[in-house]
């Protein structure tokens, strides 16, 4: 993810089949645009699953001080006894 908008713009530098990030010659200028495009796919599928799990991180978070919240006052309750 954080290579994305080198990737980026690794890919609008491409002018023939040799890559513009790492001068590796390629078979084709079509195939090196594949796999750039190919690096962003994954790029962005992992983009999506981060902000799902911080997403679903926050709201695990949220629940468990609420948890605390009620957990408090029953515990203060209980200490005399």
């Amino acid at each position: 993810m954080q290579r994305r908008s080198f990737i980026e713009r690794g890919l609008s530098l491409v002018e023939g089949a040799e890559c513009p990030l790492c001068d590796t010659p390629w078979e084709t200028k079509q195939h090196l645009r594949e796999h750039l495009q190919a690096k962003l796919a994954k790029s962005t599928e992992a983009k999506k699953l981060q902000e799902s799990l911080q997403t679903n991180g926050a709201a695990i978070n949220a629940q468990a001080i609420r948890i605390v919240g009620l957990l408090s006052p029953v515990q203060k309750l209980a200490q005399p006894q």
